[in-house]
């Protein structure tokens, strides 16, 4: 049966070929045989033409409120987009420029109030991100450069009083006769258990990934963590930690601390 399948098939696609095949949203077909045992089976696939996107777009939660009105131009988000609580007050309003987020995004509390704004450039943080309580008074502000955190994060308390900002504490645990093992341990002077601690430099002296990309983190328990060095009898290290130490606060901020440790010991023979 199979001999007689092919000329069947090539006069099928000459026929459709001479055809003038017009298909909403089908732009055309691809034939491909897959084998069953002895049978030759037609799958037939679609590709369909991708829809542009202009004008105003609205998304709905599963109860038919509106979540978000948005603008496109050729598929790129433009203006200014809006979204909503599930209760449908106003949650969101973040400006976009070529389909990148540029100006400032504002989050609000449901009763109208600005809870947060963040300044954005060409898609990345660049500038303060700055938190309000409900009465409108300043609760924090952090500076940000392309999408990277900066030291001097400022969090206020609801009575006005600027927190106060803690730092590394360094334990140095000395066990060589033991273990010939030399200890640094870290952990930040308000105890927090909310801390990650990397190994590296602050970059222009100041920024870092907020997710940490690119450097090396330190394992830690509870807001604890241990660099270990092994140290042979009769041999001395000598060397400088570069610490960073990123802490989420009590506010929900991202906290960037650093210190250089520096390091000499010998384990005698």
């Amino acid at each position: 049966m199979n001999r007689f399948f092919y000329p069947i098939l090539t006069i099928i696609l000459i026929f459709l070929s001479s055809c003038n095949l017009n298909v909403d949203g089908i732009k055309s077909f691809f034939n491909s045989r897959k084998e069953v045992g002895k049978k030759t089976e037609i799958v037939k696939k679609e590709v369909t033409t991708p829809k542009i996107k202009n004008g105003e777009v609205k998304y709905y939660y599963k109860s038919g409120k509106v979540k978000s009105i948005v603008n496109f131009k050729d598929n790129k988000k433009v203006g200014v987009s809006h979204t909503f609580y599930k209760t449908g007050e106003k949650q969101y309003e973040i400006p976009y420029v070529d389909g990148m987020k540029d100006g400032k995004v504002i989050w609000f509390y449901r009763s109208g109030k600005v809870y947060r704004t963040t300044e954005f450039r060409r898609g990345k943080k660049t500038g303060y991100q700055r938190k309000y309580y409900e009465n409108g008074k300043l609760k924090s502000e952090n500076f940000y450069k392309n999408s990277l955190l900066s030291t001097g994060l400022r969090e206020i308390s609801n009575t006005g009083k600027v927190k106060a900002v803690p730092h590394i504490v360094i334990q140095k645990i000395n066990q060589l006769k033991t273990s010939q093992t030399y200890i640094v341990r870290l952990k930040l002077s308000n105890l927090s258990k909310k801390v990650t601690f990397y190994n590296g430099e602050l970059i222009d002296g100041k920024f870092f990934p907020e997710n940490g990309r690119g450097f090396m983190e330190i394992p830690s328990k509870k807001g604890v963590a241990d660099i270990k060095f092994h140290i042979n009898k009769g041999f001395q290290l000598n060397n400088t930690l570069h610490i960073i130490a990123v802490e989420t606060t009590y506010y929900k901020n991202k906290r960037l601390l650093s210190k250089n440790i520096p390091i000499s010991v010998r384990n005698p023979n």
